[in-house]
């Protein structure tokens, strides 16, 4: 077992407007040089795997790694994080996103406590259908009143049967100690048995520098962007998995990326899609609203530009029958979608159910 070192970069924090986006920095986050290997830390295990967290300077310390204090979170949240890492502090909802419906038992297997809800569309799983990235556009909402223990999120994600990369914005007051909408990163090597990681929070993504957002930065709706547009994509060059965003599919900047040699089965290829919302909340309560919280329709939340990335890199509009393309909805009583016309759906619901 192996782990390698490399010198912490400088940090940068506080309020920052950048390329005409009002972005607040969450937490004291780094700045790091272009293609730079990411900062370590403290070095704890997971899943058999040993890891390294970022110490984030100028910000507050690393949450602590004891045993003790996570069961205690547990205890106070109603939340258990899988009983086979039980060092990881962060827990993101997304690892069971797709609600164990496609035989993989997301959900299930990775010992979530409490009701995942979902409104979106998929491509299920075909071997034989490699996707090289995907696209799209949402508009950004916030609901100032979730509590911890909640999550309402809008996302994008490629994956295998063993791993996923997944991007969007999220409302996830357990993770960022707020209620506020942060943008956010999430990958994850063993879906079955483990967490994945969100952000900067561990190594992996490797973020580049003097770019308008990084994972885990706050984003105002309202206050200069409504809506961002995702594009995660597998460079040709280097065959390392890179996000770009920006206001439209036609002003994209790069974020960063996934060093390909943190996969396996994903080290060519993705073989689903994931376009959509979901939601978190504790065992028998109420579930939060999805999307801006009204049912699909004109005013309601909205993905759209989707498109997957083919091995020559060109975007494509992805053909239901082609590509097995289906809604996915875990309770119809409180989330919806609507038909994917044009590249585009609605979604969303007001929430209010026990069980999804």
């Amino acid at each position: 077992m192996r782990a390698t070192t490399s010198p912490c970069p400088a940090s940068s924090s506080g309020e920052q407007a950048r390329a005409g986006l009002q972005i607040r920095a969450a937490r004291g986050l780094l700045a790091f040089p272009d293609a730079a290997p990411p900062c370590h830390g403290a070095t704890v295990r997971r899943a058999g795997v040993l890891t390294r967290m970022r110490m984030r300077e100028g910000g507050p310390p690393p949450p602590s790694l004891s045993v003790e204090k996570e069961e205690e979170r547990e205890r106070n949240e109603g939340i258990r994080v899988s009983t086979l890492s039980p060092r990881l502090i962060y827990r993101p909802g997304q690892a069971g996103f797709l609600v164990g419906r496609d035989g993989l038992g997301w959900a299930r297997s990775a010992k979530w406590v409490g009701s995942q809800g979902t409104a979106a569309y998929t491509s299920y799983q075909n071997p034989m259908q490699g996707y090289h990235g995907a696209m799209a556009t949402f508009d950004i909402y916030n609901f100032p009143t979730l509590k911890k223990g909640f999550q309402s999120a809008a996302n994008m994600a490629l994956h295998t049967s063993k791993e996923a990369i997944q991007a969007g914005w999220e409302i996830n007051p357990t993770l960022y100690g707020d209620n506020k909408t942060h943008f956010f990163v999430y990958y994850n090597v063993d879906i079955k048995y483990d967490p994945g990681c969100s952000n900067l929070v561990c190594d992996g993504f490797v973020p580049v520098k003097g770019v308008p957002i990084t994972p885990g930065d706050t984003i105002e709706p309202g206050l200069g962007q409504s809506k961002i547009s995702i594009k995660i994509f597998k460079n040709k060059e280097d065959g390392d998995w890179w996000i770009h965003t920006g206001r439209d599919t036609n002003n994209l900047t790069p974020v960063g990326y996934w060093p390909k040699s943190l996969f396996t089965t994903m080290r060519d290829n993705a073989t689903s899609l994931f376009w959509g919302g979901t939601t978190v909340s504790p065992s028998n309560e109420p579930s939060p609203p999805m999307g801006n919280g009204q049912w699909p329709g004109e005013l309601s939340a909205f993905v759209r530009d989707i498109q997957y990335i083919d091995a020559s890199g060109q975007g494509n509009a992805p053909e239901s029958w082609l590509h097995n393309l289906r809604a996915e909805v875990s309770n119809n009583k409180c989330y919806q979608v609507s038909s994917l016309t044009e590249n585009m759906f609605h979604y969303g619901g007001p929430g209010g159910c026990t069980k999804n």
